[in-house]
């Protein structure tokens, strides 16, 4: 039953992505070392000139010792606001997004609305370094049961990310994140491949 509950939350996991978007699909796979620590992997399409939508789901583990793994999926629209040009050096999207976490005893669900910033540097040949940062507001819904009682919280959700994505070739590249949310805090090392 869970896991078909699995499609749709808020951001638990680091984002893994720049503000550019990608040129047809993408999908990566990446290694999440944190309060919660295990895999996640993604998942991109472009819809349009300026939209990209996503999910991410994850298999984490809590670092108290808790055998059995939570499992959540991230969800997330990407409108690229602004594109790089001479007069203006970034890329700016706003990000959309709803993540949904079941654990032993609690269920989580937020939404999250991100800006992201990135700066791409190109190198020699085709290797490029693109450093970006964001965060964003919203709202965190909470169910857990408390030596056998139920409680429920609601509270503002808050996160802030800072990485770089290393690209090797234009369509391959390794991403370093460090995430911070009033969910779960972490850093994420992974691989990013386009179609």
């Amino acid at each position: 039953m869970k896991m078909l509950l699995f499609l749709f939350f808020t951001q638990i996991v680091p984002g893994f992505e720049t503000s550019s978007l990608v040129k047809n699909t993408g999908f990566g796979f990446y290694f999440i070392l944190g309060e919660r620590f295990g895999l996640c992997s993604s998942f991109k399409a472009r819809f349009g000139e300026n939209l990209e939508g996503g999910i991410k789901p994850a298999f984490l583990f809590k670092t108290n010792g808790e055998t059995k793994p939570g499992v959540g999926a991230d969800a997330n629209l990407k409108f690229l606001v602004f594109k790089r040009t001479k007069d203006y050096p970034f890329n700016f999207s706003l990000i959309p997004h709803s993540a949904i976490y079941f654990e032993k005893n609690l269920f989580h669900f937020s939404f999250i609305m991100d800006f992201l910033i990135d700066y791409p540097i190109p190198l020699e040949n085709e290797f490029e370094i693109i450093p970006y940062g964001g965060g964003g507001l919203g709202i965190d819904f909470e169910s857990k049961e408390v030596r056998g009682e139920n409680k429920v919280d609601v509270y503002p959700g808050i996160e802030v990310k800072i990485g770089s994505l290393f690209k090797f070739t234009k369509k391959s590249g390794v991403f370093a994140e460090i995430f911070i949310s009033s969910f779960n805090s972490a850093l994420g090392l992974g691989v990013h491949f386009e179609i």
